[in-house]
């Protein structure tokens, strides 16, 4: 345990520019050691190492992973207060979310992610995971085709990274939501 930490720690040392990256070595290593046994780790991190917000936004990350949803909603919202617009903004951004989203609380998530996408406008988690809400849990279809349209221009585009989500994700929120429009033909073509 204590040389996966160590390892862990120096992955997460060289990734810290890139925080897509800092949090893929968050589930990666999440998978190897355990949530559990790694939210110490991150934890211990955080100590010593207080204005590192990348490690707060792991801490949400492993939080949601516990389900412990209420928690990991407290460590993604000390990371939005506090961080400026930035890369690690948006990945609290998108962990908020994802928590209220998995709550139920689809205003608030739409709040979050209307703030998410004034920082990072193509982010396509974000633009997929919005139009697919707004479609099936909040029964606006029409306002969920727009987004759904920019996530799939963004991804067609090649000009973006697409996080979790990918191109056949996106191609079938895009159809879905034409579909709950009332688009029937849009929706398959």
């Amino acid at each position: 345990f204590d040389q996966a930490g160590n390892d862990f720690n120096r992955a997460f040392s060289l990734t810290a520019a890139n925080p897509d990256a800092y949090m893929q070595v968050n589930q990666a290593a999440a998978a190897a050691m355990g949530a559990e046994k790694l939210l110490s780790v991150v934890r211990a991190r955080e100590t010593n190492n207080p204005d590192e917000l990348e490690a707060k936004v792991a801490e949400g990350q492993l939080l949601m992973m516990l389900k412990k949803n209420d928690d990991a909603e407290k460590a993604f919202s000390a990371v939005t207060g506090n961080a400026k617009n930035s890369p690690v903004k948006v990945l609290a951004l998108r962990g908020l979310a994802m928590v209220e989203y998995q709550q139920k609380q689809y205003e608030p998530a739409y709040r979050t992610y209307m703030e998410l996408l004034a920082a990072k406008p193509n982010d396509v988690e974000s633009l997929n995971n919005l139009s697919y809400m707004l479609a099936e849990d909040m029964h606006r279809a029409k306002e969920a085709v727009g987004y759904a349209a920019r996530a799939l221009a963004a991804v067609r585009s090649g000009n973006t990274e697409q996080g979790l989500v990918t191109a056949g994700n996106v191609l079938d929120t895009y159809g879905w939501t034409k579909y709950l429009a009332g688009d029937k033909t849009g929706a398959i073509t």
